[in-house]
């Protein structure tokens, strides 16, 4: 989820340490985020940039990037990636139906963290089927954010859920930015997406659906961590410290959800 900015490394003074995921792909999957970016420098510049050469970890394995560190789990190199993308005029509702899919797969557990938790109905009614047949569902979000209005409508968004069963954890310190699901301790779904109107229905977005055990556990470790060490747990006693101007804003800031 990581951006181009000073910011996205040093943090900032209003709300600290800027904590985010990136991640790094190798192999024939790369091509596939090659292929997404060539096809936006087209459309950008004008320019047909194409051939073997610009897919060098591909086509020749020989010529990937050299010295950095190896993938020692069981499964290196057998791991499943689909590289999820969504262009607003190609493939608009792949993001969305991604994510619906995925949480309607859930059998047992589903983790994540998302820093735009403003969801819209299809995902939201989703993760209320999830939880209604028994999924426990760990939500992450952050108490501090970059767009002001946001922190109030995830407020209302993760305590309508909590109501429900959902288990919600304010981090704490900083601003999490990280984008990450987790279905059933098999499957991680990580990139760049939102769950907010702006990723799901207007933006240029990829994620990676990443099927496999040993990534994804590796996920939840820094997940566990974070919950433990970095995040206020919601509850009735946390929520009653809310302040009711918040709370009534959260409510009233919904009509915005089309737009955020």
């Amino acid at each position: 989820g990581m951006n181009v900015a000073d910011y996205y490394i040093i943090g900032k003074p209003e709300f600290g340490e800027w904590r985010d995921m990136h991640f790094r792909v190798e192999g024939d999957a790369v091509g596939e985020y090659q292929k997404i970016f060539l096809k936006i420098w087209k459309k950008t510049t004008g320019e047909d940039v194409h051939g073997t050469k610009y897919y060098p970890g591909e086509s020749f394995p020989e010529n990937a990037l050299k010295g950095l560190k190896q993938d020692t789990t069981e499964t290196a190199g057998y791991k499943t990636i689909v590289v999820v993308n969504r262009e607003p005029n190609e493939t608009p509702k792949v993001m969305r139906k991604a994510f619906v899919d995925l949480i309607n797969s859930a059998e047992n557990k589903i983790q994540l963290i998302n820093p735009y938790f403003t969801l819209r109905h299809s995902v939201r009614k989703a993760m209320q089927r999830a939880l209604k047949r028994g999924v426990k569902m760990e939500i992450m979000v952050s108490e501090k954010c970059d767009i002001p209005i946001t922190p109030r409508i995830v407020d209302n968004q993760v305590r309508k859920l909590q109501k429900r069963g959902a288990h919600v954890y304010y981090f704490q310190g900083g601003f999490h930015h990280s984008k990450i699901m987790m279905i059933d301790d098999e499957v991680s779904f990580l990139g760049s997406a939102n769950l907010d109107s702006r990723s799901l229905f207007w933006d240029f977005e990829v994620n990676a659906l990443v099927m496999d055990k040993n990534s994804t556990h590796e996920l939840q470790r820094i997940f566990e961590y974070d919950k433990t060490n970095r995040c206020v747990p919601l509850t009735e006693e946390y929520w009653d410290t809310k302040p009711r101007k918040q709370k009534f804003q959260g409510w009233l800031f919904n009509i915005l959800l089309p737009f955020v």
